[in-house]
């Protein structure tokens, strides 16, 4: 702890964005696929950071001690395709010549040869668990969450129906809530089996 009886983490990374500025005006958006520091804090009170750069999260203490750093495997993947894809959806959704080039000039500006994150969330669930939560790939049915247990070992790779919020990592069931056709919120509990990670729904 420092004097002032606060704690530190160290220093991470906030999340990228894109800036223009006329005159004493200023746009900015958050990019949707840079890396970025995510954090959880687990039920014994530790904390876990970590950046998406690379798959692994640092455990520490309440005092800001390294108590540990977990690492698990994960597919490398070129952004130069997911960030077209966006930038097509996006552009799409945009009514209005100024704002739609405003939202081009973010990825046009991007370089190329990026890779995706490797990570974009951190949760805390049962028993000291960690899921952490990959890039959601557009096109896709199900995001992969990755599991590593109060240890900091890989137990399970998960695919969660895309458009799940999670809101909660139980025992055995994951909860959440989804919209429908009609874009009405419902809330969704997914039974889990531990012997072989598969999940069934149950609205």
């Amino acid at each position: 702890p420092r004097t002032d009886g606060t704690v530190s983490f160290g220093v991470w990374p906030g999340y990228e964005t894109y800036v223009e500025t006329e005159g004493t005006a200023v746009r900015a958006a958050i990019l949707p696929f840079a890396a970025a520091s995510e954090g959880a804090v687990d039920a014994m009170g530790r904390i876990h950071l970590g950046d998406g750069a690379l798959p692994e999260i640092r455990t520490f203490d309440d005092a800001g001690n390294l108590d540990r750093i977990a690492r698990w495997s994960a597919p490398t993947l070129d952004a130069d395709p997911v960030i077209a894809a966006l930038r097509e959806v996006a552009v799409a959704e945009i009514d209005g010549g100024d704002a739609r080039r405003f939202v081009e000039a973010q990825y046009d500006a991007l370089p190329e040869g990026r890779k995706l994150p490797a990570f974009v969330q951190i949760r805390s669930g049962w028993d000291g668990e960690l899921w952490i939560q990959s890039f959601a790939l557009p096109g896709a049915t199900t995001v992969r969450w990755d599991v590593l247990d109060r240890d900091g070992v890989h137990r399970a790779t998960v695919a969660v129906p895309m458009g799940l919020n999670t809101t909660h990592f139980g025992e055995d069931f994951l909860l959440g809530t989804t919209r429908n056709a009609l874009d009405v919120e419902q809330v969704v509990r997914y039974d889990l089996d531990r012997a072989s990670e598969a999940a069934s729904s149950d609205r």
